[in-house]
């Protein structure tokens, strides 16, 4: 399919000699010491007491959501914070992820405690609340690791042996199983509580260390206390040796029982054993959650897979495509961003920037910290709040410092903090300050630097270099150079033809006063506007083809074929329409008439196939 290619309409001349002086930039350090004054602002007690207060009283109520929302309200603009809101905040995720089990409010509230031990490592309770969300989330040797740690810090502390003796078990630290335990009952706030779960956990980590004697004498002690436990299959297992290590033959007992025996023994070998499953606990609900344990343990073994003690580069990724992910889906309906959802994505964004990892050692690989922090800043210019919108200067900032050798050598999309800063700086300077002339100089040293270090349009660059002159001509057509506005929107146009933000612009120059008072001007801004129209639909037309073709090649079923074909039918249909509610203000006998009816036959006879196509269907 041979849709015309754009039309390219150069012929904008000077027609306007007045040209607005502009106002002169303000010096960076001026800009710097604003959005520190913004930044107070937002520090100030006066905001941020109220939104802990709210925070905590929202968890104190059970109403988790509404505690994030209300932490959002202040984290979502100050990334770096540590404290109570924070950790609040990543209680209510925790709560949240165990009454839905939803892994990213796991994911969230592991970021939250581990910036906070980051930032506070000699603090015990944010290792217990690490280790309390691993163990909910049935990883042993995860929440072992970190109530050890916590006792470390403080081998006195009730809540880290209590950990300790419930995770240790499914960690295989049998040891460090027993101890706990008698530490918790020789600890002067022990209050002899659910002593006969003790007494059962003791005797299964006595019997894997093959002390019989112990382990039977803490058995009988537990089903002493609670009677009904003689007929657990924990008890039952163990008494029949369920703790001696046997490797797991090919085939498993067929009895629910004798598969649990063999499958424990199994897991009593080292490495656990070569089992991938303990399917049959899940069938007693006493066992439900030693069988999520063991299971875990399983597939870390076997996978050779696990949770760090640091957020790494993986999880950096994780959270900067989840938050692309969302973020593009909200722009594609087309609505405004409400401020609950543009929280939400900041606090995503922020998780990822504030990940020390997050610089892979692979030159080819994406800096994803550095584009968390630029889309962040694109987040804050979209706020109504002229404050917070001054905030993104603080990210530009930060990109500019980042030293060269971060990014020398690197694909633009990969990093580009060069590029990245100087567009801020632009936005800042247009949007915030209404410095129109500054942000011209901002977008032109972005340009040259996108050409000179990235190769100017490449493709994984060209939405970007687009993106600059649209908002060039933007800040252009403000200042009243009309002239060089338009020819900034026919160059993004050149570079990316399916550009709404430049055909936008487009129309805003030719409804500005100074064209729109010239008709001679206004015409010509009126013919760009139209062929970037007719060229955007061509070029929407040629993508679609483009799907359609590959939803139907070789090994496609007919139906497949069939459900690509009225899919395009209905994509070109829609697409005239959009053609010839424009066709009817295009004078006829003009180069941009011919290159609408051109646009216009060639949809035509798509279609005609199409319908040709579609009679097999």
């Amino acid at each position: 399919m041979n849709f015309p290619k754009g039309l390219s309409i150069f012929f904008i001349v000077a027609f306007l000699l007045f040209t607005p002086a502009g106002s002169l930039a303000q010096t960076y350090q001026e800009m710097d010491a604003e959005t520190a004054a913004a930044e107070q602002r937002l520090w100030g007690s006066e905001l941020l007491d109220p939104i802990g207060e709210k925070v905590a009283a929202e968890f104190d109520a059970g109403n988790y959501e509404k505690a994030v929302e209300e932490a959002n309200k202040f984290l979502a603009y100050a990334p770096e914070a540590y404290g109570g809101t924070q950790l609040n905040r990543g209680r209510a995720h925790f709560a949240l992820y165990t009454s839905t089990g939803d892994s990213k409010h796991f994911a969230k509230a592991r970021a939250d405690f581990l910036y906070a031990i980051q930032n506070k490592p000699e603090n015990v309770r944010n290792r217990l609340l690490l280790g309390d969300l691993y163990f909910a989330a049935k990883l042993g040797l995860e929440a072992d690791r970190e109530y050890s740690k916590a006792l470390a810090m403080d081998p006195a502390s009730l809540p880290a042996l209590r950990g300790k003796a419930a995770a240790a078990y499914y960690a295989r630290d049998m040891q460090g199983c027993v101890n706990a335990i008698k530490g918790v009952m020789a600890h002067p706030e022990y209050k002899k509580d659910n002593d006969a779960w003790y007494h059962l956990r003791l005797g299964q980590c006595y019997a894997s260390l093959g002390d019989k004697a112990n382990a039977k004498q803490n058995f009988e002690k537990a089903v002493a206390m609670q009677p009904a436990w003689k007929a657990s299959w924990v008890y039952l297992a163990f008494a029949k040796d369920g703790y001696t290590c046997k490797p797991a033959g090919r085939k498993s007992p067929e009895k629910p029982f004798d598969r649990y025996v063999h499958d424990l023994r199994a897991y009593q070998c080292p490495g656990g054993g070569a089992i991938s499953l303990f399917t049959v606990e899940k069938e007693d609900p006493n066992l439900r959650d030693d069988s999520l344990f063991h299971e875990t343990e399983f597939k870390r073994v076997v996978n050779q897979v696990g949770y760090p003690e640091s957020l790494t580069y993986g999880n950096a990724q994780w959270f900067y495509n989840d938050a692309i992910f969302w973020l593009e889906s909200a722009r594609r309906r087309g609505k405004a961003i409400e401020m609950k959802a543009r929280n939400e994505f900041l606090e995503v964004l922020n998780h990822a920037l504030n990940i020390q990892d997050g610089v892979s050692r692979d030159r080819n690989a994406p800096d994803y910290s550095i584009l968390a922090r630029y889309e962040r800043a694109k987040l804050l210019l979209g706020h109504p709040d002229k404050q917070i919108q001054l905030l993104a200067w603080k990210e530009q900032r930060i990109l500019s410092n980042i030293p060269n050798s971060e990014y020398a050598g690197k694909s633009f999309a990969n990093n580009g903090a060069d590029v990245k800063t100087r567009i801020i700086r632009g936005r800042v300077y247009s949007e915030v300050k209404n410095n129109e002339r500054a942000a011209v100089a901002e977008y032109d040293a972005a340009i040259g630097i996108l050409r000179s270090n990235y190769g100017g349009t490449n493709t994984a660059d060209a939405p970007i270099m687009a993106e600059l002159y649209w908002r060039k001509g933007d800040a252009l057509t403000e200042l009243g150079e009309v002239d060089k506005a338009a020819v900034a929107y026919a160059d993004s146009l050149q570079i990316n033809p399916i550009n709404p933000d430049a055909t936008a612009g487009l129309e805003r120059l030719r409804l500005s006063p100074q064209v729109s008072a010239n008709r001679a001007a206004a015409n010509k801004v009126y013919e760009i506007e139209m062929a970037a129209r007719i060229n955007e639909i061509a070029a929407q037309a040629n993508k679609a083809y483009s799907t359609f073709q590959a939803s139907t090649g070789s090994g496609r079923t007919l139906k497949q074929k069939c459900d690509a074909t009225f899919t395009f039918s209905g994509t070109i249909g829609d697409l005239r329409s959009r053609l010839l509610s424009i066709g009817s203000n295009i004078q006829r006998g003009t180069k941009l008439r011919e290159h609408y009816d051109n646009t216009l036959q060639s949809i035509d006879r798509t279609q005609a196939q199409l319908k040709v196509g579609l009679q097999a269907c």
